[in-house]
């Protein structure tokens, strides 16, 4: 079924926070990208037998969907809103 609201979307997309962006920003590259990421580890999850493979990425891809959901939202900048923090960046150097 197809929907067609015959306003045409003039090459742009709506963030989280329903602000309009066209559809080759950054941004945007950038949530598809981390999406992908996530997407490779949950077919990983499903071709395997190992539980202990699971335990690692299930929470990998938890933090990739916030992280797509910080890049997706605009005016994050305030401090204490973003869901991705430094202390998960400094889990991944540890």
């Amino acid at each position: 079924m197809k929907v067609y609201t015959k306003t045409g979307d003039q090459g742009q997309t709506s963030l989280l926070s329903k602000q309009r962006v066209y559809k080759d920003d950054d941004r945007v590259h950038a949530y598809g990208t981390v999406d992908e990421a996530s997407s490779a580890m949950g077919l990983a999850k499903s071709l395997t037998q190992k539980e202990w493979v699971v335990n690692i990425i299930h929470p990998i891809q938890v933090e990739l969907i916030s992280l797509a959901a910080d890049l997706a939202t605009e005016g994050t900048e305030d401090a204490g809103k973003y869901r991705i923090s430094e202390s998960h960046v400094q889990t991944l150097r540890a």
